[in-house]
């Protein structure tokens, strides 16, 4: 008998990658593998870097820095906090007190931490139960450790 071999296609990223200080990435929702986009940022910051899907997974290698920030390299740690069925907006109306709130918390300074906001759809699990399907706000708080 011949041999069969798998012709799959490697996974999409589905939904919106989390970039700091982004005011818009919609071009980069449901990015086929392989494929790049842009975010658009938020007034008087630029963006550093492209961002990429790798088999399925958002690869941000920058972040949206303001004008005239020289780029440089940092470890960091990054922090995905689901926030429930909060709108969107209001989360980036109140970025300020949350970035105050969060750092305050870590006891970090609050230029130490980027952060941002997305909404993602899939399953709402409970204890490893899959419940329904829904919208949830996600927080992504990426914490700089500056080794110099």
């Amino acid at each position: 008998p011949p041999l069969l071999r798998s012709t799959s296609t490697p996974p999409s990223c589905m939904g919106a990658p989390s970039v700091p200080n982004a005011a818009d990435v919609s071009q980069c929702i449901d990015l086929p593998s392989g494929a790049t986009c842009e975010a658009g940022c938020r007034s008087g910051y630029v963006m550093s870097g492209t961002i990429t899907c790798e088999q399925g997974a958002f690869r941000v290698p920058g972040a949206c820095l303001p004008e005239g920030a020289t780029p440089r390299s940092m470890r960091a740690i990054k922090l995905v906090l689901i926030l429930g069925r909060l709108p969107k907006a209001w989360a980036e109306e109140h970025r300020d007190p949350i970035t105050a709130a969060v750092s305050s918390s870590l006891g970090l300074p609050p230029d130490s931490l980027m952060i941002g906001f997305a909404i993602t759809k899939g399953a709402v699990a409970s204890g490893g139960r899959r419940l329904q399907e829904s919208e949830a706000l996600e927080m992504h708080v990426t914490i700089l450790i500056d080794e110099g």
